[in-house]
C-alpha cells in the first residue's frame, strides 16, 4: 500500500462518498499509482497492512441504553 498525493489537477476520485475532482495536495491510500494517475500523484510512503475493528450495534453493554429503569408518572 503507498500513500500518495495529488500534485496536478485532473484526478477524479471519491471523497467522502461524493465523486470528485481530487484537489491538489490531497492525500490517499492506494494499492499501487493507477494508471489514469501516473505523472499526477506522487508517493510520499509505504502504508503497512492495516487491521480495521469493525463494532456492530450491541457489542458494549455500557452504549446501550438502560432498559431497567421504569418512568413513573408524578401523582
Amino acid at each position: 500500500m503507498k500513500k500518495l498525493k495529488v500534485e496536478k489537477t485532473g484526478c477524479w476520485g471519491t471523497i467522502n462518498g461524493v465523486f470528485q475532482q481530487l484537489p491538489v495536495g490531497h492525500e490517499f491510500i492506494a494499492a499501487s499509482v493507477p494508471p489514469a494517475f501516473a505523472g499526477r500523484v506522487s508517493v510520499i510512503g509505504e502504508v503497512g497492512e492495516q487491521e480495521l475493528e469493525v463494532a456492530t450495534p450491541g457489542d458494549n453493554p455500557a452504549e446501550q441504553a438502560d432498559t431497567t429503569a421504569k418512568s413513573k408518572k408524578a401523582e
